[in-house]
């Protein structure tokens, strides 16, 4: 049989065939783009396009046990310009780690993973060279035997400009 006639008696599979490689491509090629991420760096503002600073940029919770339960991390913020800077919503990066946002005696949260709920507008300002606290706690039993080991989660503020920082924390999860 020729190629010609090969292909001419063939021509649907030769195409169903290449366009399920393409997507197969497609999606790896998706999936390695979206497991990179930056690491967290020493000043504070990891992979950030923030005007506000924290006292670091990551937390290490070490080796944690499912079974213990909830574990929580502060981090400070600070507004390091000369004017008021509005933090206009506070979001995690997974379903397992909430976060809230303390400004003098007011707290706003816990806020969570977009998707899970909404994420509403806090709109709260932040005095020129003023504090808050960011309270970020992790559920190491959230994700069930399928999350024991090395996890890395974000906690994302933003502003009304599309400014972020972002915070990272970390874990090992034991049974």
């Amino acid at each position: 049989m020729s190629l010609a006639t090969w292909l001419h008696r063939y021509q649907s599979h030769v195409v169903v065939f290449g366009v399920v490689v393409a997507t197969v491509a497609l999606i790896a090629g998706l999936v390695a783009a979206g497991s990179r991420s930056a690491p967290p760096s020493p000043d504070g503002q990891s992979a950030s396009t923030s005007r506000l600073a924290a006292d670091r940029s990551a937390n290490d919770f070490g080796a944690i046990s499912m079974a213990a339960g909830l574990v929580s991390t502060d981090f400070t913020i600070r507004n390091t310009t000369s004017e008021t800077l509005t933090i206009s919503k506070l979001s995690t990066s997974c379903m397992c780690t909430s976060a809230s946002l303390q400004i003098n005696e007011s707290t706003f949260g816990p806020f969570g993973m977009p998707g899970h709920g909404v994420i509403p507008a806090i709109n709260q300002t932040l005095a020129s060279g003023a504090t808050a606290k960011v309270t970020v706690t992790f559920d190491p039993a959230a994700h069930g035997p399928s999350g024991i080991g090395r996890i890395v989660r974000n906690v994302y503020l933003d502003g009304p400009s599309g400014e972020r920082l972002s915070l990272t924390i970390q874990a090992t999860v034991k049974p």
